[in-house]
């Protein structure tokens, strides 16, 4: 089973999952990211909504979750105080065998600005969470999965400014003597931007996602959720949006996908008219060539479809 048909049975599951309500989700699209997410760890999608969060658009591991996968590796957590008011463990790894104490209290809590809200209802499960992200993180990173718990999350987003209203004073009604001329300031021609400042440069990245659409469209991809995942398993990434990928890795997936489509219509060509005879005849190419053969072509690299192109070229 390839992992396209594996993709289709996951959003399958995660339109129903969704139906169902029985989990706080916020869309399908979510569930699909929660599920790959899961699926990327070798657990089974179904894991993911329990395991995961998706706090303020940002994904996010349950604190138990990640507790759960840091005790699985070996390692240890030993609870010397567990209050409401202090929370602290003692944790080690094998791979970092001199425990590391974490502690959060009152005091941590103001100082990160925390006071209120859960903290204040539910005080030791919240500190709980971040003594234990705290503590994994720092002995054993990899039972995160690379991600903060929904509780650190939800102090990520930007504080709502207070607003404040400014009483003007009483406007000075002045006498026919008293009024003063207003000062003319020099008139100051606006400054053309030039080609380097953000907004034009903001406008040329817009083009590229534009162009990668595209790419991917030609490609043969045209659900949006399934060209993230897509473009998640090219650059090894969780992305949640194409939005986060850099100039380099968005020009880079262009040329890929664009070299890909380009493959598949000289083979067409030649009559390779599916997945399965396209990969039969670049492997029998590379093959000739001494060179790696591939399963999917999702999984080629750029020099090894450079290679099928000029053969391809040279004999069509």
């Amino acid at each position: 089973m390839s992992d396209m048909t594996v993709y289709r049975d996951v959003k399958e599951m995660a339109l129903d999952v969704a139906k169902s309500k029985l989990f706080s989700l916020g869309g399908v699209e979510q569930a699909v990211t929660m599920m790959m997410i899961s699926q990327a760890e070798g657990r089974h999608p179904i894991e993911g909504i329990m395991r995961y969060h998706i706090i303020n658009g940002k994904p996010s591991k349950k604190s138990d979750a990640m507790l759960a996968d840091f005790q699985a590796s070996g390692s240890k957590v030993e609870w010397l105080v567990y209050t409401d008011e202090v929370v602290t463990g003692r944790f080690s790894h094998p791979s970092s065998p001199v425990p590391v104490t974490i502690t959060w209290n009152e005091e941590a809590v103001k100082k990160a600005g925390l006071s209120g809200g859960n903290h204040a209802k539910y005080p030791r499960a919240m500190k709980r969470a971040r003594v234990i992200s705290e503590g994994v993180r720092t002995c054993y990173p990899m039972a995160t999965g690379l991600l903060y718990v929904p509780e650190e999350v939800e102090g990520f987003s930007e504080p709502i400014r207070e607003v404040k209203t400014i009483q003007s004073e009483p406007v000075k009604v002045l006498a026919h003597e008293e009024i003063i001329e207003p000062k003319v300031e020099p008139k100051v021609e606006p400054v053309a931007e030039s080609v380097s400042t953000p907004k034009v440069e903001r406008e040329a990245i817009k083009t590229k996602y534009e162009d990668l659409a595209k790419a991917i469209n030609d490609f043969g991809i045209t659900d949006k959720v399934e060209m993230l995942a897509h473009v998640n398993n090219k650059i090894g990434k969780l992305l949640i949006s194409v939005s986060g990928l850099n100039r380099g890795e968005v020009e880079y997936l262009i040329e890929w996908y664009r070299k890909a489509y380009g493959m598949k219509c000289l083979l067409a060509k030649g009559g390779a008219d599916s997945e399965e005879a396209v990969i039969l005849a670049v492997n029998s190419i590379l093959i000739s060539a001494g060179m790696p053969t591939y399963d999917r072509i999702e999984d080629m690299e750029l020099e090894h479809m450079d290679y099928v192109c000029d053969i391809c070229g040279a004999t069509l």
